[in-house]
């Protein structure tokens, strides 16, 4: 499956038609014509590349790929409304579009986008989710102000910023009668179950490879999967061990797992924050203070 691309007008089209099980009542509720949140629906299962429904005579029934989608997406459809709740509905004339490239970060960033808006009311908000390749290209063509995600400063274009906006430590995630929890958390001891981890070309699953080659243990089976979200969803169905940033599991969908840190095996996972440098930096330094935390009392 190719990285998503993912906006949240489709994902709570989608959320409504899964709930609801008719595109007709989705419609109704979204105030859009039944073509409309069709068209959304077949737009997100392109841009996923995975068929989301069934489509029965009767009805519509969730895949497989559609019932984990949904837990994700209620998550991260929750935590944006409690984000924007205190935004006014008056003029706004300070317009800001932000791309998260983890839907794990929507539960560190939304109280500081909150506190944000609380103090700038006239600001409009607009938050998006797009992989961290992509966001960076709509950032540098100037259809993003900010992104928020981890990048290669190798790969960072000349005329981009980047800040730090936080660390997060590694994590591990199994079911809590695993045997790693009693044998304890070490390479030799992971390198013995396949371990649940993002695709070769992140630089969590880079982080975690060479660490592995340099204590000379060689890596484990890996299940590759999008993001850390749907290592948590398929750590409790495998005999297998997720590797997470710490911060997405503030959001686990499944309360039946054990978390124990990592932080003795891999090094802190730096999050980024990037924009143009010739930017409105009246506009975007506020939202950025925000995410670093300097406007915390």
């Amino acid at each position: 499956m190719q990285p998503e691309k993912l906006d949240l007008k489709k994902l709570k089209a989608f959320e409504l038609v899964a709930k609801e099980g008719s595109l007709r009542t989705a419609a109704q509720r979204l105030h859009l014509t039944t073509s409309a949140v069709s068209f959304c629906i077949r737009r997100l299962e392109s841009d996923l590349g995975v068929e989301l429904f069934k489509r029965l005579p009767n009805r519509l029934a969730l895949t497989l790929a559609g019932q984990h989608l949904l837990v994700e997406a209620e998550s991260i459809l929750t935590s944006v409304e409690r984000a924007v709740s205190a935004m006014p509905r008056g003029d706004s004339p300070h317009e800001l579009s932000i791309s998260v490239c983890n839907s794990g970060l929507i539960s560190f960033i939304a109280p500081r986008l909150s506190q944000f808006l609380h103090q700038f009311p006239n600001t409009r908000l607009s938050l998006l989710m797009h992989t961290s390749s992509e966001a960076m290209a709509l950032v540098d063509a100037g259809r993003l102000d900010l992104c928020l995600g981890r990048f290669q400063s190798s790969e960072i274009p000349n005329d981009l910023e980047c800040k730090v906006v936080f660390e997060s430590e590694f994590a591990i995630a199994c079911q809590r009668k695993h045997p790693i929890v009693r044998r304890g958390i070490s390479l030799r001891n992971l390198a013995d179950y396949p371990l649940i981890t993002l695709h070769k070309h992140t630089q969590m699953r880079s982080v975690v490879e060479k660490t592995f080659e340099k204590n000379r243990v060689k890596f484990p089976q890996c299940i590759e999967v999008r993001n850390c979200h749907a290592a948590l969803e398929a750590a409790p169905q495998e005999n297998a061990i997720a590797i997470v940033h710490s911060v997405c599991t503030k959001t686990a969908p499944d309360t039946k797992l054990s978390y124990l840190s990592a932080n003795d095996l891999f090094p802190k996972a730096t999050f980024q924050a990037v924009y143009r440098k010739h930017a409105n930096l009246t506009a975007i330094m506020p939202v950025l203070n925000a995410l670093i935390g300097r406007g915390d009392k």
